[in-house]
């Protein structure tokens, strides 16, 4: 595989080591396309293109797969992740062990793994006869493993791992049986690396005494969720004091009903919390009786803002202070989160908030809502609406205008208008409307200083303002970086016009 003296160099001329080395960059399936090409690539191993495998079609391809895998002695350690999508593991039964038992062979040879996820996995484990667990539990270079449908089996087998340098884990226990925090949280301790920890479906299984004297101290993870789990906030802050990213979803609030006692009065004692500034937290207001947040906060998330919890969602602005605030929300003349809102956002600096449902007469509502932020500097919103305007552009200029003239720090703007009739609640905002979303750069001008013509009445109906259109482009990367920026930097602004030049 030598090119001629003095030629070009090609591919096919470059060392099968080399090119190993660059099929281990590859997809299988991109190593598969690239093996079509010419005979001299065809002969070269694709086992490197096995680092990555995804397995998503039936329970059929585990069997197949590890018959290709165990083929040769070799092969095997060159998987590094595996991926059983929910469409491979839903159909898994304790009475057809095959698939299971295959997955265990697969893991009892895969060394060298540091990425599982899998589904089903107490229905996985029994039909394998816990060879599954066990595998799980010998394997040392496990660096993320995200397992659902677990249990008794899966909870001690998570917790057991030889695999002491995981950083990430996800676990799911709809199986799991009743039991004491400490079992949960204790063995945790021993993953000294791991930064991101996310907790579900324990439901109100998890034992906690009223008083806890908890000892459990967690301090390597960053990012941590919990969620359809009920355990009080002040025990989690002090397992995982070093959090800067939370997200906590009871899950008593489901299908627009309340499964639990009801909500306490928010102006009672605030329990103990973080100290330090959390740079995001995701929360439903509907648990601020078991998660009365009152440290502070960059970004705030809502998620859905469902109707009769606004007064909820007041007090945790009150109390968190953020610079960022995110939620979905219908428009409600009387809802006390955007009434009183200016009152108590002091240091907001952006907001991005899914209208739903929005009709023409309640436009007015909304517009009304959101006036008054003082130290606003931008705001995106995604508008699912009840109706179409015959003229979209003169329909989201007026909008912008009124938001201009309302927030006199307003920098930009970005709408995006679709049709939310057949919209869920719940749908974050898609792809789509961010990419067809429509953006404006707001210039605060002195009209005594302005030589260029204007319209005046245009100008003045932006409270002394002009309104310039930017790209689409532009208007996403700064939605970016207001989420991300620091705000505390004296310069942050100044790095917010330098996006304006790119």
């Amino acid at each position: 595989m030598l090119s001629p003296p003095g030629g070009p160099l090609t591919l096919i001329a470059l060392p099968v080591e080399v090119l190993e080395n660059i099929i281990a960059h590859l997809s299988p399936e991109e190593a598969i396309s690239l093996s079509y090409t010419c005979k001299t690539i065809h002969l070269v191993s694709l086992d490197p293109a096995l680092h990555t495998v995804v397995l998503d079609r039936n329970p059929e391809q585990i069997k197949k797969f590890r018959d290709h895998l165990l083929s040769t002695t070799s092969r095997p350690g060159y998987l590094k992740s595996l991926v059983l999508a929910k469409a491979v593991t839903w159909e898994i039964e304790r009475d057809t062990p095959e698939p299971a038992i295959a997955l265990a062979d697969i893991l009892e040879k895969a060394v060298r793994l540091q990425c599982f996820d899998c589904g089903s996995m107490e229905v996985i484990n029994h039909a394998s006869d816990e060879r599954v667990a066990k595998a799980l539990v010998a394997l040392k270079d496990l660096q993320e493993v995200n397992v659902k449908g677990g249990g008794t089996q899966t909870m001690n087998a998570v917790l057991s791992m030889n695999s002491l340098g995981l950083q990430i884990l996800s676990i799911s226990l709809e199986f799991a049986p009743e039991m004491a925090y400490i079992t949960l949280f204790e063995p945790l301790a021993r993953y000294v690396h791991l930064h991101t920890l996310s907790i579900s479906k324990i439901w109100k299984r998890l034992r906690v005494p009223l008083q806890p004297q908890n000892t459990i101290s967690i301090p390597s993870v960053r990012t941590l969720t919990i969620e359809d789990t009920t355990i009080c906030l002040s025990l989690v802050a002090s397992i995982f004091p070093n959090v800067e990213r939370v997200s906590y979803q009871s899950g008593r609030y489901q299908r627009n009903r309340l499964v639990g006692p009801g909500l306490t009065d928010p102006s009672e004692p605030i329990p103990p919390c973080w100290t330090h500034t959390l740079a995001r937290a995701h929360l439903d207001v509907a648990d601020i009786d078991i998660w009365p947040l009152s440290c502070r906060v960059n970004w705030l998330d809502f998620g859905l803002l469902r109707t009769g919890h606004s007064r909820e969602a007041l007090f945790l602005v009150g109390r968190t202070k953020p610079r960022v605030l995110s939620c979905a929300y219908r428009i409600d003349a009387d809802n006390l989160l955007w009434v009183n809102l200016p009152t108590v956002a002091n240091d907001l600096r952006f907001l991005d908030a899914r209208i739903i449902e929005l009709s023409g007469h309640r436009k007015k509502y909304m517009l009304m809502h959101l006036s008054g932020l003082d130290a606003l500097i931008a705001v995106f919103l995604s508008i699912r609406a009840f109706y179409q305007p015959e003229d979209l552009d003169a329909e989201l200029t007026s909008i912008v205008r009124s938001l201009a003239r309302d927030n006199r720090q307003l920098r930009f703007v970005g709408l995006s208008l679709v049709d939310g009739r057949s919209m869920r609640d719940e749908e974050p905002v898609w792809k789509e409307e961010r990419l067809a979303s429509r953006w404006w750069a707001i210039e605060r001008v002195d009209l005594q200083d302005q030589h260029a013509e204007l319209d005046l009445d245009a100008f003045l109906e932006c409270g002394n303002a002009r309104l310039v259109p930017i790209t689409t482009e532009v208007g996403l990367k700064i939605r970016d970086y207001m989420y991300e920026a620091d705000y505390d930097s004296p310069d942050w602004q100044e790095r917010l016009s330098t996006m304006m030049t790119v």
